[in-house]
């Protein structure tokens, strides 16, 4: 409940709103995620998924990410996100850009996938989402349930490399980091291969 509340005030928040605003410009979309919609179709276009293939957007938020990736590749998209507002957004929005038929969101949490058949993916991208309070091992395995064998991830992350004061976790929020050893453990634990580690501030 406290993960879920955290959650929907800094979707409501109207600084985090203008912060995304600001620094996205043209690229706004109405996330809140430090990614940009160019860094995400740069990495699935590297991913080479095939026509026909099914991802999961885990934390899709109102679909900012979700609808252009069903509009711009052959494939089909499934989004989940707590937030029911939001996923009731990205109904509309998708039903607005005629891609109904290949985008579907869902109002959940996406550390269970029980709503999905087993092996249904060929991908799952979580941008900016996976922190939210989850247990990064747990949500792990659970992914590994719904995909297919030499299926990917595309994870975009706030990284804790070295440890946040008390007031930089009540400003920032306390769940809006993770460890990177913690990352790279989980990976290696679950058999999910690392094939990339990019630090977007060096770009």
């Amino acid at each position: 409940m406290k993960i879920t509340e955290e959650y929907q005030r800094y979707n409501l928040s109207q600084l985090m709103g203008d912060l995304a605003s600001s620094a996205h410009r043209e690229e706004y979309r109405g996330q809140t995620s430090s990614a940009t919609y160019s860094e995400i179709k740069s990495r699935l276009q590297a991913m080479h998924l095939s026509s026909g293939s099914r991802i999961l957007d885990a934390g899709c938020g109102n679909g900012a990410f979700s609808i252009p990736i069903a509009n711009e590749f052959p494939i089909f998209v499934d989004g989940i996100d707590i937030g029911a507002e939001l996923t009731k957004k990205a109904t509309n929005l998708a039903c607005e850009a005629n891609l109904s038929s290949k985008c579907q969101f869902y109002a959940g949490d996406f550390s269970d996938v029980s709503v999905y058949l087993a092996n249904i993916f060929d991908a799952i991208i979580c941008i900016g989402s996976l922190y939210w309070g989850h247990a990064l091992s747990k949500i792990l395995k659970t992914w590994q349930s719904v995909t297919r064998p030499g299926s990917q991830l595309l994870l975009f992350l706030n990284m804790e490399y070295i440890p946040l004061t008390i007031n930089e976790k009540e400003a920032i929020g306390g769940t809006q980091f993770l460890s990177a050893l913690t990352v790279q453990h989980g990976l290696t634990r679950h058999r999910w291969a690392l094939c990339e580690w990019s630090d977007a501030t060096n770009s």
